[in-house]
């Protein structure tokens, strides 16, 4: 008698028991959710191709290269950072029909600072292999380019794709290909080889010119 009035009296203790293991299950469920997710989340980042030049040309055999045929360019982006914070450039990739880009980008250099909701006109130049010769058949060029940014503080990040086919390209010479409009009468951009920041001086004419 009394053995079964114990057995009777344990089911609701084995049923709270059940109840408080299903609830911690989800509070731990939805606090490790909660963490990831901050963890993780995506700021809008935006960028796009302004402006590239390309200069092709073939290494003599004596020069020791494997690649003879190679392309030195520069490729100038626009990069807007559209969230409440501040971003550092992390790595920008690019694939061309002319030569392709890869670099890494370390977190302490204000070269690579974009302050919240800001837009910056930056450079990339580097000499490789070129990639597809005949595409200077057709004075055409497909680009793909992707930039990627980390927040300042805490684990955000964000990224933009620059997918574009058929690009035209203007010769200037015999090896040099230019896309994308000039920055102005009489106005030349330069760079440096360690940052990525680019500057615009005007030229100025002499009337004899």
């Amino acid at each position: 008698m009394y053995g079964n009035w114990a057995m009777v009296n344990k089911k609701p203790l084995i049923a709270l028991i059940c109840a408080v293991f299903i609830l911690g299950l989800f509070v731990g469920f939805t606090v490790l959710r909660n963490d990831f997710s901050s963890q993780r989340k995506m700021v809008p980042v935006e960028a796009d191709l302004v402006y590239a030049y390309y200069k092709v040309y073939n290494a003599s055999e004596g020069s020791g290269i494997e690649t003879s045929n190679l392309a030195s360019y520069v490729v100038i982006l626009n990069i807007t950072n559209l969230s409440d914070e501040p971003l550092t450039l992390s790595e920008v990739r690019i694939m061309s029909s002319l030569a392709d880009y890869h670099r890494g980008f370390p977190n302490n250099n204000n070269d690579y600072y974009w302050s919240a909701h800001s837009s910056r006109l930056v450079a990339f130049s580097q000499t490789g292999p070129l990639s597809d010769p005949d595409a200077l058949k057709f004075n055409r060029m497909n680009f793909i380019a992707t930039v990627g940014l980390m927040a300042t503080a805490g684990k955000d990040s964000g990224s933009a794709i620059i997918q574009k086919t058929g690009l035209p390209l203007t010769g200037i010479s015999e090896d040099e290909y230019v896309y994308g409009t000039s920055f102005g009468n009489g106005y030349k951009f330069g760079f440096n080889d360690e940052g990525i920041s680019i500057g615009f001086t005007r030229v100025t004419f002499s009337p004899g010119d």
